[in-house]
């Protein structure tokens, strides 16, 4: 199969979170957060009632500070950092990509761009044992943000907003404190999860050319554009590339096929004999 290549514009994104999130924060010791070891029980109906009061307070209009959230954040990874049963940490994974689904808009973006500031801070702390469900809540972030952004009915401002936080933090190109281990997750869950958002409720004579042509693909892949051409790491950039030119966006109607873009340019290209 051909593979294909979609062509976005080339927005910069904007900064509007705080840099200094990114300095050494003191966000106190974890024994500060109560909920911590109740969201990593065992028993569900104690994960639940923190769960439940967890959703009430974040639900609120109240705006809330970076700070807070990165301190929220900094417990709810060490929620994940205990829960240590495949199938809660499964739920667990779920559960706090959930909350995305309760913020206002006001908070929304603050609270999605300290969860990956969090998670890049505290990343290479983890061992072998531990790498795999954080490696799943990634994956369930980056598909219920695409989820929440279908609720609000791909409005171009969250799209905007949200390749902002993408290319900020996750998929930023400069900044060394973000490992490439995320980078490399997040591109090669991307189009997977786009696509398990998009298709969730097609039914058997549903063309996935028509789901596809409402949703503006290719403004959801500037983040990954904007990395390949701003990164030095070649590794990335290859990424990058195979999101790009993935054999996917053919299937969605997208994207042109390479060859047939290949061949325009080559008869552009001649000047005829001389």
């Amino acid at each position: 199969m051909a593979s294909g290549k979609v062509k976005t514009s080339k927005k910069k994104a904007s900064t509007p979170y705080s840099e200094a999130s990114e300095a050494s924060v003191d966000l106190g010791n974890i024994s500060a957060y109560p909920f911590i070891k109740k969201l990593a029980a065992n028993d569900r109906p104690t994960r639940d009632e923190t769960l439940d009061s967890l959703k009430r307070f974040l639900s609120t209009k109240k705006a809330f500070g970076e700070l807070e959230l990165l301190k929220l954040w900094k417990g709810l990874f060490f929620s994940m950092w205990f829960s240590d049963r495949p199938r809660t940490q499964q739920r667990l994974a779920d559960e706090l990509a959930s909350l995305l689904f309760v913020l206002q808009e006001d908070n929304y973006f603050v609270f999605l761009a300290c969860f990956w500031k969090i998670m890049a801070a505290e990343w290479l702390a983890l061992d072998k044992h531990r790498v795999d469900k954080f490696y799943l809540l990634l994956r369930r972030y980056v598909g219920y943000a695409f989820e929440r952004l279908q609720k609000e009915n791909w409005d171009e401002k969250w799209i905007e907003k949200h390749n902002e936080v993408m290319q900020k933090v996750a998929l930023n190109a400069d900044n060394a404190k973000i490992p490439d281990s995320i980078r490399y997750h997040v591109l090669e869950i991307y189009l997977e999860e786009l696509e398990k958002v998009v298709l969730k409720n097609q039914d058997e004579e549903d063309d996935v050319k028509e789901l596809f042509a409402e949703v503006p693909v290719s403004e959801l892949l500037e983040p990954v554009e904007a990395l390949s051409e701003e990164t030095n790491n070649k590794i990335v950039q290859e990424r990058c590339l195979e999101v790009l030119e993935n054999p996917l966006l053919i299937e969605w109607g997208v994207a042109e096929e390479l060859e047939e873009e290949q061949e325009e340019e080559e008869e552009d290209e001649w000047e005829g004999f001389t």
